[in-house]
């Protein structure tokens, strides 16, 4: 099998059930937009008469959102989105706070009501923000964005991307040993946590064994190769940038469940092991989510075997 067919078949159950409530708007200041500056930054004026940028927290900041593939599109459908209409801005903070270049932060909601970040997360017009726990509406906006790459659409969509390695072929040589690289990471990754959720399961029984050790073992040796490679990408290049930060969170929150689980082998304590495995559950399903973004990315680009 390809590494591409298996990456396929890791994302494969990424699926569009995992699409919550969509966001509601708590609360928010009335603004004009005068500018899209970019898909995530707005010049508006606010209400108050106050002439300000806007940063959507929950989006990646950069020009580019996938470095550099149809940031022009995404930001001609967020000035399509707006129209002419007034828009609702939430801040963050009191008083508001604001970003390294003093843009304001915040979420802006369309008149119809919806968030406009999680619409174009939808639409595969923008990625989000690696990590993305900065907003309470993370989890929608990764469920929006996990169905836009599912349905291999915007920027996820195949070739969306590919004129931008064709016109520089060793930049589609990084990308390539990126993909490369960062599946493996990912499959080895995958296979150590699934071998420590099960024997996680059996541990009330069967910890003490010496074959229950063995095995458990081999799972924490995955789990933590998989943890480097994607804490160590190969070639990301400023196009695969946003997407290697993001693996470089996740293989750090998965060395610390793995080194947890570990200790609770060390100590014998079955309780332990289970809080640790209940943890490298959730980061399963992550890993799971990016398999398939790395699956699509690769094919929005051209590259990968």
């Amino acid at each position: 099998m390809s590494r591409t067919a298996a990456l396929a078949t890791l994302g494969a159950t990424l699926c569009l059930a995992v699409l919550g409530a969509p966001s509601v708007r708590a609360s928010g200041t009335d603004a004009s937009v005068v500018q899209v500056i970019d898909p995530a930054t707005l010049a508006v004026q606010l209400d108050t008469g106050a002439a300000e940028r806007v940063r959507l927290i929950g989006l990646d900041p950069a020009p580019s959102p996938t470095g550099g593939c149809r940031v022009d599109a995404g930001t001609a459908r967020t000035q399509a989105l707006i129209g002419s209409d007034p828009i609702s801005v939430e801040l963050v903070g009191t008083p508001p706070e604001r970003d390294t270049d003093g843009n304001l932060l915040g979420d802006a909601w369309l008149l119809d009501g919806r968030n406009l970040a999680e619409v174009l997360l939808r639409e595969g017009d923008v990625r989000r923000t690696a990590g993305a726990g900065e907003d309470p509406r993370s989890a929608a906006f990764a469920a929006a964005q996990n169905a836009a790459v599912a349905d291999r659409i915007g920027i996820w969509a195949p070739g969306a991307c590919q004129g931008l390695t064709s016109a520089q072929t060793a930049d589609g040589a990084l990308l390539g040993a990126f993909v490369s690289s960062s599946g493996d990471a990912l499959q080895r990754a995958s296979i150590g946590v699934n071998v420590l959720r099960e024997q996680a399961r059996s541990a009330p029984l069967l910890m003490s064994t010496a074959s229950w050790q063995q095995t458990t073992a081999m799972g924490i040796n995955w789990a933590r190769e998989g943890s480097d490679g994607m804490r160590a990408p190969t070639g990301a290049g400023q196009r695969a940038q946003p997407l290697a930060d993001e693996l470089v969170q996740l293989g750090g929150r998965l060395q610390g469940q793995a080194d947890a689980y570990m200790r609770g082998v060390s100590a014998g304590d079955v309780g332990q092991v289970q809080g640790a495995a209940t943890q490298l559950s959730a980061t399963g399903d992550a890993l799971v989510s990016a398999a398939a973004e790395l699956n699509a990315f690769a094919a929005a680009y051209g590259v990968g075997d």
